[in-house]
């Protein structure tokens, strides 16, 4: 997949789940994702790189059947 405009595509890989002593598991509502991105045409955010992105950023896509978030540049906040 190539990406053009400045749009990457990548995986959401936030943990968003706690677990309590007694095995209780817990989602909490995040401000902020963690993307793996799949692809970039972007010199400074390559292939691979992890990037945080706001929780309402992009939308979701499936794309050569694997679910992808599509995000524009402008929506990085910063690179892990």
């Amino acid at each position: 997949m190539k990406m053009l405009n400045n749009y990457l595509a990548g995986k959401d890989i936030t943990n968003d789940k706690t677990k309590s002593e007694s095995g209780f598991e817990d989602t909490k509502k995040l401000d902020f994702k963690t993307l793996l991105i799949l692809s970039s045409s972007e010199a400074d955010v390559k292939k691979g790189d992890e990037v945080r992105v706001r929780s309402s950023a992009g939308h979701t896509d499936e794309i050569e059947g694997e679910e992808v978030t599509i995000i524009h540049r402008g929506d990085i906040i910063r690179i892990l």
